[in-house]
């Protein structure tokens, strides 16, 4: 029963909410607004889920699908994708 309840989620992140939206099948509902204030000034970024995989114990199928669905995402300037792993067993 291992891996039974893990997941991987693939997200855009990008400073400009302009950049964000050139990706496809990202509509505005789906980006989130985070504003860092670390800094002096406020900075805010965007970020949008693009994809879910389950695993379902099947730890190397899984992966596959994550990297198959990373092939397919543009190269667009300043947008950066992330690939984030939850474990929940």
């Amino acid at each position: 029963m291992q891996n039974y309840f893990d997941f991987y989620v693939i997200m855009a992140h990008s400073e400009s909410k302009r950049a964000i939206k050139k990706v496809p099948n990202v509509t505005e509902e789906c980006i989130t607004k985070v504003v860092d204030y670390k800094g002096r000034w406020p900075k805010p970024s965007y970020k949008a889920r693009l994809a879910f995989v389950d695993v379902k114990g099947q730890d190397v199928a899984a992966k596959q699908q994550v990297d198959a669905v990373m092939q397919t995402l543009p190269k667009i300037p300043g947008v950066m994708y992330h690939v984030k792993y939850h474990a929940r067993d």
